[in-house]
């Protein structure tokens, strides 16, 4: 086929009456060809003018715009200017419903050919989901390839998009249930609900995402969802309410599960060797990986506020301490440090309430309404920083990176030794932070897209 032929099917694309052959087609030729992609960027445009033009729900009309805003960045066509639709404004209006998710598909395997080494986004995906849980290494990043979370009509599937290019790799035909995700290279593993309404764990094949097995969840009905899902060793491990639960990876087959207090939800769990530690309400616990044995536990002082919190604590370590935060939504949180070898408390520092990330590097850093630092040994406050929003804090290149979500949208990098900024990206907020691997950064933002971010590149306020 001719440009001719291939340009008239771009406003087929508007009218989503491409077959998805036909969408591959296009999109591997608007690859190869420069005044192609310069029509396909007027496309974007008319994407704007439609989510003004004709009301439609408030997440189909973001997702047009941010993919429209993403399309005119990405394909960045210079020099030729589309002139020609056949498509009238009056068709292409009445087709709304169908242009935001239309251009998506068709954008999802198109990565930016002549992507500028100075600009700090590699890349970006569009129709992936934020998450409003606290989620860390969300996204998940493999050897091969970044797993996120993709909204559809009938609800969340998991994506896997090239850790080069962004381009997709697969998505899964079911849709999952919560927002958890972890793999290693050869395996991914979510959840999702049944036919008869319980939630089970499913393993997928991390290179081409077809199913391995699936297996019932101990609690799958329990209102309470699952937390931190994790790959130990030959295990796949998560928490639900009370109970840590631990299945084979090979199979599925139930390996141990344990309930170290009496009722309250426990946090993510965080592997140390071969001890895994969790907390609650109650106290925190210490067990075997292998066998969920206990090695030891801290009960919490039922006197003390740390009774009837929010939600689970945040549970991190850095392989020499232990450090437990309280989540409440108003008053203070309490934030300990404990021992691994034994659980004794250490020190004790009281925070603004919300707590919502802690991450560990020698020293402790506790985000809440600020950045604030605390000394590894004693507690002590070292510095804070006014750094609006909710996401992870990351560590990386002698770094902190956050999200800022006051005002500007904000990627922001920050001094540990003294919180000082020295490096910002204005583009998205996010509640989920960076996952950084080697120099890049992937983030799912509220604008509906995933990105690739070079976090060694100079930044541009």
């Amino acid at each position: 086929m001719d440009c001719t032929t291939y340009r008239e099917k771009i406003d087929l694309l508007l009218l989503d009456a491409l077959s998805p052959a036909e969408s591959q087609a296009l999109a591997e030729h608007v690859r190869a060809c420069h005044d192609c992609r310069a029509e396909f960027q007027a496309a974007s445009h008319l994407v704007s003018g439609l989510a003004a033009l004709r009301p439609a729900p408030a997440n189909q009309k973001e997702r047009a715009e941010s993919l429209a805003q993403r399309l005119r960045k990405e394909l960045n066509a210079t020099g030729t200017q589309a002139h020609r639709w056949t498509v009238t404004i009056l068709q292409a209006a009445a087709a709304a419903a169908v242009v935001a998710i239309a251009v998506r598909t068709f954008y999802t395997p198109l990565a930016n050919p002549t992507h500028d080494p100075h600009d700090p986004v590699a890349w970006s995906y569009g129709g992936v989901s934020g998450t409003k849980e606290l989620v860390d290494n969300y996204p998940f990043v493999t050897k091969g390839g970044v797993l996120a979370l993709e909204d559809e009509q009938d609800g969340r599937r998991v994506v896997c998009v090239e850790r080069a290019s962004g381009a997709l790799r697969w998505r899964t035909p079911f849709t999952v249930a919560g927002a958890l995700l972890c793999a290693d290279d050869a395996r991914a593993f979510a959840f999702r609900m049944s036919p008869d309404g319980m939630r089970e764990l499913v393993a997928l094949n991390a290179r081409t995402g077809a199913p391995l097995w699936t297996a019932p969840s101990p609690h799958g009905t329990r209102r309470t969802p699952p937390s931190g899902l994790m790959i130990t060793d030959d295990l796949v491990v998560w928490t639900e309410g009370p109970t840590v639960v631990a299945v084979h990876a090979e199979n599925g087959t139930p390996a141990w599960s344990s309930s170290p207090g009496k009722r309250s939800p426990l946090s993510a769990p965080v592997l140390v060797d071969r001890a895994l530690y969790v907390a609650s309400d109650e106290g925190v616990f210490a067990m075997d990986s292998h066998d969920g044995h206990p090695l030891w536990q801290s009960m919490s002082d039922s006197r003390s506020s740390v009774r009837h919190l929010a939600f689970p604590p945040l549970v991190r370590s850095d392989g020499h301490r232990l450090v437990v935060a309280e989540r409440r939504l108003v008053g203070t949180c309490a934030v300990r440090s404990h021992s691994l070898s034994d659980g004794t408390s250490h020190w004790q520092r009281q925070i603004t309430a919300p707590v919502h990330a802690l991450a560990l590097d020698g020293d402790v850093y506790v985000r809440s309404t600020d950045i604030t630092a605390l000394t590894g040994d004693t507690g002590a406050t070292s510095w804070s920083a006014k750094v609006g929003g909710c996401g992870t804090v990351a560590i990386a290149h002698g770094l902190l990176y956050a999200v800022e979500g006051r005002e500007t949208p904000l990627v922001l990098a920050l001094d540990p030794r003294n919180g000082k900024q020295t490096w910002k990206q204005r583009l998205a907020s996010s509640c989920n932070g960076l996952v950084i691997v080697g120099d890049v950064g992937y983030f799912s933002s509220r604008d509906g897209s995933l990105y690739a971010l070079n976090v060694t590149t100079e930044g541009s306020g």
